[in-house]
């Protein structure tokens, strides 16, 4: 991974699991975008209905993972009950979870890399937080747009039928998306209006099993697969 400075140009509220962000890129190649989306997997601010951050959280975690190091204390996390959860066990809990969503939305980009800059942004790069560098699309999430304000008859109908074709084009490529809400299909502005389905952290690959089922090649906590 390169060394990537960029300046916050507006931040997409409210924070989930993960954390959105318009940048513009400091130094681009030539390769590089103007603009791009950049999507963070940072636990500190994570959506906590319990337990939030603070900069003291971090140093029970390291002084943890110090002692579990050491051998001066049991690594006793896998398989513990949230009620029994310390202030480390939830500062761990909430890194292997944001881990797994951003190992997980990685992998299913990859994996519909010839549906990037059509249906879904394109993955420029992988960063270090962890996150991912997305193109940025200028436009309207659907959950936004209504007719005769911001859009006309004719052109949420082409927006609906493109919602629809995406969803059937996902299946084709073996992936579920399981969050298929207004808020995850963005309208481009520029024409031909183009529509893109994004935020694909829960998502997941099947495969047909003889019978006939879908099965999930991968899944992460929040998944359910038939």
């Amino acid at each position: 991974m390169r060394m990537l400075t960029v300046n916050i140009e507006n931040v997409f509220l409210p924070f989930t699991q993960s954390q959105v962000l318009k940048v513009k890129l400091n130094n681009p190649t030539s390769d590089d975008p103007e603009h791009a989306v950049l999507k963070l997997f940072d636990r500190r601010f994570f959506e906590r209905s319990v337990h939030p951050w603070d900069e003291s959280k971090d140093e029970v975690l390291l002084q943890f993972m110090a002692d579990v190091g050491s051998g001066a204390r049991k690594d006793d996390y896998e398989g513990k009950d949230s009620d029994d959860y310390e202030d480390w066990d939830w500062e761990r809990n909430y890194r292997v979870v944001n881990q797994e969503l951003f190992q997980n939305e990685a992998t299913v980009y990859e994996h519909l890399r010839p549906l990037q800059g059509s249906v879904i942004p394109r993955c420029y790069e992988l960063v270090h937080v962890p996150g991912l560098l997305l193109e940025y699309i200028e436009g309207h999430t659907m959950d936004k747009l209504e007719v005769g304000i911001n859009i006309s008859q004719d052109d949420a109908q082409q927006a609906g039928s493109q919602a629809f074709d995406i969803a059937h084009r996902l299946r084709d490529h073996n992936v579920i998306h399981f969050d298929l809400r207004l808020a995850n299909f963005i309208v481009s502005i520029a024409r031909p209006l183009r529509v893109i389905i994004i935020d694909f952290a829960i998502a997941t690959r099947t495969r047909r099993t003889k019978s006939g089922r879908r099965k999930c090649v991968w899944r992460t906590r929040y998944m359910k697969c038939g």
